[in-house]
């Protein structure tokens, strides 16, 4: 006899992350081929994504996120996300915007930042994996003393960093920092 397990309540239903992929790369018209190439993965890896035979890693899930110009709150939301159009481009007014939801297990925030401005991770980092993805402009991250230079399409994963902090090199520079569960 076997038995099928529900997800807990507030959890995120692994298994269909791949169909909402699917779904969002069909109603763009995409094939396989080119949302994999633009997310760099394999067609096949992708295609076991949208199966729900694989789960993808963060990094993967936002690139996959970016290739289709979803927000990754939408993949990983309960129910249906509401129609919205992504806009590409950065917050008019720096500071750091919360772009997380209530229902995810995800600390998401976005950090438009002008040169020299300064600051630590806007999503907590303690015991966590962090991913930071530069959009645009040029940002340093330091993690646990280690600076690393970030330029537009970079991204850095850290997990169970115990400090993170991020200084604007360019003129201006708008970062996505996720943080969730280090998986076990």
């Amino acid at each position: 006899m076997s038995e099928v397990n529900e997800p807990a309540a507030g959890l995120v239903d692994l298994g269909s992350i791949g169909q909402r992929l699917r779904d969002a790369r069909i109603s763009r018209g995409r094939t396989l081929k080119s949302t994999a190439r633009a997310a760099s993965v394999s067609v096949s890896y992708l295609s076991a994504v949208e199966t729900g035979k694989n789960t993808p890693s963060l990094p993967i899930l936002l690139r996959l996120a970016d290739a289709l110009e979803v927000p990754p709150a939408d993949l990983l939301a309960e129910s249906a996300p509401a129609p919205r159009r992504l806009t590409r481009n950065a917050p008019a007014r720096p500071g750091i915007t919360d772009l997380g939801h209530e229902d995810l297990e995800l600390s998401i925030a976005g950090i438009l930042a002008t040169a020299h401005e300064t600051g630590t991770a806007p999503v907590s980092v303690t015991d966590r994996e962090v991913f930071i993805y530069v959009v645009d402009g040029e940002a340093g991250v330091t993690v646990d003393g280690t600076r690393v230079l970030l330029g537009a399409g970079d991204g850095l994963n850290a997990t169970r960093a115990r400090s993170i902090s991020w200084d604007g090199v360019s003129a201006r520079s708008y970062m996505l920092w996720v943080s969730g569960h280090v998986s076990a």
